[in-house]
């Protein structure tokens, strides 16, 4: 398999050789990249514990000494499937069943979805008390942000 590999790609121009170990390379990177739970820096707490981040992803948890939490998901698909299985142990399917029963049992307002990590670090800066996560690398530099949480990703 590995040598049928080998003659194709040496069929493939050094164009399209090169774009395919950039995206091997991109993949590898993202793969080996943690997800972090993050606010801004008025956040009252400093950090969180995973079963902390379970807890108010899953509605249970509202409030921050006196402030109430907000928290953001994210719609790409990778990013949110990484937290689901690290952080809640849930299916997307399960997720959005718990909360659909949630809001109509008893009213319970769900995490707001925002498209990307621009769009979630965009939230994170405008509305005090709430939280998302995004990847480790998204968040470097970003001296406007508390990071709560580290988790490697499995």
């Amino acid at each position: 398999m590995g040598v049928l590999v080998l003659i194709r790609l040496r069929h493939l121009g050094s164009v399209a050789v090169a774009g395919l170990l950039c995206l091997i390379l991109a993949g590898a990177a993202a793969a080996a990249d943690s997800l972090v739970i993050v606010t801004n820096q008025r956040y009252p707490a400093s950090r969180l514990t995973k079963e902390e981040a379970r807890e108010i992803y899953l509605g249970r948890r509202t409030i921050e000494q006196f402030l109430p939490i907000r928290p953001i998901d994210q719609s790409d698909p990778a990013i949110r499937a990484a937290f689901l299985q690290t952080v809640l142990n849930l299916s997307r399917e399960a997720y959005i069943d718990h909360w659909n029963r949630l809001m109509f049992q008893q009213g319970g307002l769900p995490p707001l979805l925002k498209e990307s990590a621009d769009d979630v670090v965009k939230e994170l800066l405008k509305t005090d008390g709430s939280i998302g996560y995004l990847w480790s690398h998204d968040a470097e530099g970003q001296r406007e942000l508390k990071v709560l949480l580290t988790l490697p990703v499995r």
